[in-house]
């Protein structure tokens, strides 16, 4: 299924301020046209009223009533008054019959009063209602009017066109509108204003891709080896990978906000900041281990904003260093020479304290001899004095371990070979030899005859061929698979470095890595090299 593509925040933040903008002017706008409309009302009925009430005080309307006969001079003066106020349309002055004495449409004295909202106020009261008159819809006021007595002698209706109040209504409604359209495109401006800050202030990242970056860093932070530690302009501390908190011996909750003057005082990571010049290759002891570390200022633009401090574990580093250069295996080289050096010598010595001298001279002329053949075997064939040296050592430590190492006699090796260097030669024939000799080692049956380490080395124009064998406990197919991957031993956790060295050194030159194995039969490893080095 198709993932939905999400907005941006961009988008988003337009989309939200518009609905927010839309759903404001919306209930303001009715709220304040629900308000104006009766304010409007309220004001054209309190108008009304006025005018009714004035009317049904003035005398000329009270002796035209007490008459009951039109009346010209009302007629004028109430056609003044209707000419002069704009707010009412219509006026009628009738009877306790309903009859007009007066009215805005002259033919229409006389006749009786219509809409059928009249009848309470011949019970004296005085009210506001709607309804259709002669003129059409409207908005009446009632007033009764009352002689010297105070008895009711007819009524003054004052009314409002509602044709007219509507046309204020809609006029009142556009400027609203007006109003929401303009507040509108105010807002969407805001929005888009806003939105591009924020995507200006988040470096053009979406929100997701920063949490999914966060997270990405956080992990690759932590898969490194070194220890990372970052602090602010405060000196606290907002980053620590997990082989920083390992070398601290502390919890991620335990540090984070800490002064670094506290945790780590012997880096002075606000020295750092200070100066804003980086230091490199320092080193220091930090709970007992010997770390080596690089300290770096972290800079906005041209303002120091933090430092950062990259830790390693000295011992670490020296044990990798070795690994690399193959030292590892010429020490072990040295140290099964000096053992077996010194078996003889005892032989030797207890020859000599025993009398048996002539014995002794045969004894040394016979290793003398059997080691200028081997010697002699393996520089003849192998050019490169490291790795005769190395293989040397191998066939004293295989001795030592009862385990016999021979160089086939067809191998062949110069002294600069054209596919890979001198390093990358020890690291791939010493850990091929240690695996062959552990493999053996492994065996729960010792067969002293049968464990043996055959070598062949041979380099021409066309490619180098690198192979080992052995008489070991073999392997299963799953287990070649996960050797040929690296990083794995039968010996357990933490092992199987010399395979991933390998690895990584025929992947740079583009080798290839061939294993054959029998389950308690044996192993070969082949290694061939065919690009030349440039």
């Amino acid at each position: 299924m198709r993932e939905k593509k999400q907005l941006s925040i961009r988008w988003q933040l337009i989309i939200v301020n518009v609905i927010v903008v839309i759903l404001t002017l919306l209930v303001g706008t009715t709220i304040s046209l629900t308000f104006y409309v009766r304010t409007m009302e309220t004001q054209i009925e309190s108008e009304l009223q006025s005018v009714a009430f004035m009317l049904s005080k003035t005398e000329m309307v009270i002796e035209t009533l007490k008459v009951n006969e039109p009346n010209q001079e009302l007629n004028e003066y109430i056609d003044l008054i209707l000419e002069g106020n704009t707010g009412i349309n219509v006026i009628t002055i009738a009877d306790m019959t309903g009859k007009r004495v007066y009215h805005l449409d002259k033919d229409r004295i006389g006749e009786y009063f219509v809409g059928g909202d009249d009848v309470e106020i011949y019970q004296g009261k005085s009210y506001s209602s709607k309804a259709h008159g002669t003129l059409g819809y409207q908005l009446r006021y009632f007033q009764p009017v009352y002689d010297e007595t105070m008895t009711q002698i007819g009524f003054v209706m004052v009314s409002k066109l509602m044709s007219e109040v509507k046309s204020m209504q809609n006029i009142i409604i556009v400027n609203m509108v007006r109003f929401s359209i303009i507040s509108l495109i105010i807002g969407i401006t805001l929005a888009v204003i806003l939105a591009e800050r924020i995507k200006i202030a988040l470096i053009g990242y979406e929100p997701s891709h920063i949490a999914r970056l966060l997270i990405e860093r956080e992990e690759i932070f932590d898969s490194l080896e070194e220890g990372l530690i970052a602090i602010n302009r405060e000196g606290e501390i907002i980053l620590a990978n997990k082989s920083a908190l390992a070398l601290l011996n502390v919890e991620v909750g335990n540090i984070r906000k800490r002064k670094s003057d506290e945790i780590i005082p012997q880096i002075k990571l606000m020295d750092t900041i200070k100066t804003g010049l980086p230091a490199n290759n320092l080193n220091t002891i930090i709970y007992n281990r010997d770390i080596i570390y690089d300290k770096l200022p972290i800079k906005d633009k041209s303002n120091v904003i933090g430092a950062l401090v990259v830790m390693r574990n000295r011992t670490e580093v020296k044990q990798l260093a070795q690994q690399l250069t193959g030292v590892n295996h010429f020490i072990d080289s040295l140290r099964a020479n000096n053992h077996e050096f010194m078996n003889k010598l005892h032989v030797i010595l207890g020859l000599l304290q025993i009398g048996a001298i002539k014995d002794a001279e045969n004894y040394i002329t016979e290793i003398s001899n059997r080691q200028a053949i081997i010697i002699n075997t393996i520089t003849e064939k192998i050019e490169n004095r490291r790795i005769a040296a190395l293989l040397l050592g191998k066939i004293s430590r295989g001795n030592e371990l009862n385990i016999r190492v021979k160089l086939l006699p067809n191998s062949y090796l110069p002294s600069h070979s054209k596919f890979l260097s001198t390093d990358s030669l020890v690291t791939i024939i010493g850990n091929l030899i240690e695996n062959a000799m552990d493999a053996i080692n492994c065996e729960k049956e010792d067969d002293y005859e049968k464990e043996e380490i055959s070598i062949f080395i041979h380099e021409d124009d066309n490619n180098l061929v690198i192979s080992v064998d052995d008489t070991g406990i073999g392997m299963t197919d799953d287990t070649i698979e996960k050797v040929r991957k690296g990083g794995y031993s039968t010996k357990g956790s933490g092992r199987g470095t010399g395979m991933t060295l390998i690895k990584n050194i025929l992947e740079n030159s583009e080798g290839e890595l061939i294993i054959d194995s029998k389950k308690d039969v044996g192993t070969s490893i082949v290694v061939i090299v065919k690009k030349k080095r440039i």
